[in-house]
């Protein structure tokens, strides 16, 4: 008998296009998947770190007086601060005014942690664990602003507001501080670099403002300014640089090889400051806007994944209220994924501190006099190391490091990928799909559910058909699955690290009938 054999080796996702003119080497649907070394790869998964969490908004790596790492951990009631091994409440005195969402922004002047959470007044700290979180000096008695950023040697208050009722297209700067410490005075007058301005010449509030190589660029909703220092009398030069886009939330601008990756109102694009281009567009814009819960969008953001070479896109999808999917751009190869957060409130990524081990299962030398049937620790995580960095996510109770699980805290979680609709260039033709061989690299024992999908006209819906393959039983799926349009999903949900290179289908065509 004559067959055809076609080898395939789709990398990315292309949800946006019907699956029938999306190319060969694109998947079109997944979950939980990766890309690396020209492989199509399982997530990883995400272990506990620091017990004691307790209801965090926000997370975010704060440097100390020592010049080590801990993590803040902010909510709604309060501020914590964790050296890895103990929980530190550095809340201020007089206590906290902010609501549950995506309202806090860290930033670091001078070696010192600044803090704002929009509902009440802008705070630092000098980074001693026996020390409270303090009000900036001077900031001006009952104003707020939505974003605290730090630029030169200046601290810089954006969209503010309170009993004076400004526009949302206000901001004001600091005084310079000295080095090692933070400004004294918000007062504007002669001997003081303080000052403000108003930008208004495109409508929407001010939403957040980052630095990119000597600038700080403030974002609108729909426009983008650049802020540079000049000294003298004015200080601060400002520049409009785009009309047409903006950030849609605060924490929604990331910083990656002197450029910005921006989530806008409909876009997620990246700029050099001159020039921008989407990321997304005929791929996966269409999909992740349709998913956005825009009753609470506000709660999205963006985490740069510095080691993994990736940004996350983070939104609530459906009814959920906080972020549950990452649609992930790859900066490596320019392509998308997907991952699932379940229950994350808040990502950020940094250095991790050495005492938190993740409770280190160890070696098997430190159980001899133990059997199998008595170890109860995890056998599937690993000890975090002083030079580890990572992506942490909160929940409503707990941190979860990301990359140092094969599980999701305890649970196994599903990867899925699926190629639909492909007519091998023969659309007229019924092909009969007679073998499947994936090309798995996973431990044996793996178990992977195999479904090969059939179609006779692109307007009916795929018919499904299930097998099973178990990794080093196996080498492939016999089928005899007939179509004009076949389609291919792999799944499996064994908490084990798997990739696949590819995968080869063994068809034979039939007759245009």
């Amino acid at each position: 008998m004559v067959y055809k054999r076609v080898d395939l080796a789709p990398l990315g996702l292309v949800l946006d296009q019907p699956p029938e003119i999306v190319p060969p080497d694109f998947w079109t649907d997944g979950e939980n998947v990766t890309f690396k070394r020209r492989r199509s790869e399982r997530v990883n998964g995400a272990a506990e770190v620091w017990a004691g969490v307790s209801s965090p908004n926000h997370v975010a790596p704060t440097p100390t007086d020592e010049g080590g790492v801990y993590w803040a951990y902010a909510s709604n009631v309060g501020i914590v601060v964790t050296d890895g091994t103990a929980n530190y409440d550095i809340t201020p005195v007089g206590g906290i005014s902010a609501v549950a969402g995506n309202v806090w922004s860290f930033d670091i002047l001078n070696g010192v942690n600044v803090m704002n959470q929009g509902q009440g007044e802008p705070l630092y700290w000098d980074g001693v664990l026996a020390n409270k979180a303090l009000p900036l000096p001077d900031f001006p008695t009952s104003t707020t602003c939505v974003s605290l950023r730090a630029y030169k040697f200046h601290l810089v208050a954006l969209n503010l507001g309170g009993a004076a009722g400004f526009d949302q297209s206000y901001l004001r700067w600091s005084d310079a501080a000295a080095p090692g410490t933070i400004p004294q005075s918000w007062t504007i007058g002669a001997g003081s670099e303080a000052g403000d301005n108003v930008l208004g010449a495109e409508p929407g509030p001010i939403v957040d403002a980052k630095r990119l190589r000597d600038s700080l660029y403030i974002y609108k909703s729909n426009s983008v300014y650049s802020m540079d220092y000049i000294g003298g009398d004015e200080v601060m030069a400002f520049r409009q640089i785009f009309a047409d886009i903006g950030a849609m939330a605060l924490n929604c601008i990331a910083d990656w090889q002197g450029q910005h990756v921006v989530l806008t109102a409909d876009d997620v694009i990246i700029h050099d400051g001159q020039n921008w281009r989407s990321l997304i567009d005929d791929r996966n814009r269409e999909t992740l806007f349709a998913a956005l819960n825009q009753d609470q969008r506000l709660n999205s953001y963006l985490v740069a994944v510095e080691d993994a070479d990736e940004i996350w896109v983070c939104i609530p999808t459906m009814s959920n209220i906080y972020p549950d999917t990452a649609f992930v751009w790859h900066s490596d190869t320019d392509q998308w994924s997907i991952r699932v957060l379940p229950g994350i409130r808040y990502t950020n990524y940094g250095d991790m501190p050495p005492a938190a081990d993740l409770n280190d299962p160890g070696v098997w030398s430190d159980y001899v006099s133990e059997t199998w049937e008595t170890i109860d620790r995890p056998w599937n995580e690993r000890t975090i190391e002083a030079t580890d960095q990572a992506a942490v996510g909160v929940t409503d109770n707990k941190a979860l490091a990301f990359g140092f699980s094969t599980d999701f805290d305890g649970s196994s979680f599903q990867t899925r990928f699926t190629r639909a609709s492909l007519d091998f260039g023969l659309p007229e033709q019924v092909k009969l799909c007679r073998r499947v061989i994936p090309r798995f690299q996973a431990p044996d024992g793996t178990g992977f559910a195999i479904r090969v999908g059939s179609q006779l006209t692109l307007s009916e819906p795929i018919t499904w058909y299930n097998f099973t393959m178990v990794t080093g039983a196996q080498p492939w799926v016999d089928c005899l699955v007939p179509g004009r349009y076949l389609s291919f999903e792999f799944e499996s949900s064994f908490s084990v690290d798997w990739g696949m290179s590819g995968f080869q289908v063994e068809i034979d065509p039939r007759s245009g009938y």
